[in-house]
């Protein structure tokens, strides 16, 4: 039995803003937890598209990595 409010099946599409927005936050070595948490977004959307922009997300594991 589902009480809550029903889930978008999609959510919404990337802009050039929210694309800006997410480089910045890597630029700040934020975590993909606390970029996902900002942005609205999963773990593995952020992920996804920091790799499509080419970039790495810092992870607690490996912050010192640098992509």
């Amino acid at each position: 039995m589902n009480t809550g409010t029903p889930r978008p099946r999609f959510r919404s599409r990337w802009t050039t803003e929210k694309d800006e927005e997410l480089r910045r936050r890597i630029g700040h070595r934020q975590t993909a937890g606390i970029i996902a948490a900002a942005m609205d977004r999963t773990n593995h959307a952020i992920r996804g598209r920091a790799g499509e922009l080419g970039f790495m997300v810092p992870t607690t594991i490996a912050p010192w990595r640098v992509a």
